[in-house]
């Protein structure tokens, strides 16, 4: 399990090697469980989201995250963000869409940064007419925001060396947590997978197939 979380999250930091560069320690960002961990190796303040109050709390007290909030119990998202990041925020790494990315926009500083990765709220909507819009794309041209697309093969021949030297390190020293939902057997993929896209997976979400003879 350990070797999949580190082959995982390599993939997807080999981009943060390619579009976060320059991270400075006045950086605030917003960013998901690894790659949290990873930015406050860097010394940067990081703020999480998560859909229950136990995972706010694993975020704060376990992940040692600067600030966390429950996205689905807060009832304005902007607000949440001018709370958790008072000196706005300079990287998002994007996995949500919908209303976080407007809300994200609308906090961002002057050339802030977003690697988009996924848009997980509008994965069920993609073939209807209810998508939930992004009102504040304009902020994309007088706050000068660079927000770009990538998926995991992206350049990992290049950037894979030097984020999986960053990554071993830190996992040795015991300063890269995970958390895994297991679900067993084959035949449970689907149910695992909806689970995962409905936030009840508690860390990376997992089908166990078997056990190693």
């Amino acid at each position: 399990m350990l070797l999949q979380v580190l082959l995982d999250k390599l993939l997807v930091s080999s981009q943060i090697y390619y579009f976060y560069n320059p991270c400075i320690k006045k950086y605030t960002l917003i960013y998901s469980i690894c790659t949290g961990q990873y930015a406050k190796s860097l010394g940067l303040y990081v703020v999480g989201s998560a859909g229950s109050d136990d995972k706010v709390k694993y975020l704060l007290d376990d992940l040692k995250f600067d600030a966390a909030f429950n996205y689905k119990t807060e009832a304005d998202l902007t607000a949440a963000l001018k709370r958790t990041c008072p000196k706005g925020i300079d990287i998002y790494f994007e996995n949500v869409g919908g209303p976080m990315l407007d809300a994200v926009l609308i906090n961002a500083n002057n050339f802030a940064r977003i690697a988009v990765c996924g848009m997980i709220s509008q994965y069920n909507q993609m073939n209807s007419s209810k998508t939930d819009p992004i009102y504040r794309l304009d902020t994309l041209i007088w706050k000068r925001i660079r927000a770009e697309g990538f998926i995991v093969s992206d350049d990992s021949k290049t950037y894979s060396k030097p984020a999986l030297a960053a990554f071993t390190k830190l996992l040795q020293e015991g300063k890269m947590l995970y958390r895994e939902s297991v679900t067993d057997g084959i035949e449970n993929t689907p149910k695992a997978f909806v689970d995962m896209l409905q936030g009840k997976n508690f860390g990376k979400a997992v089908v166990k197939v078997g056990d190693v003879e």
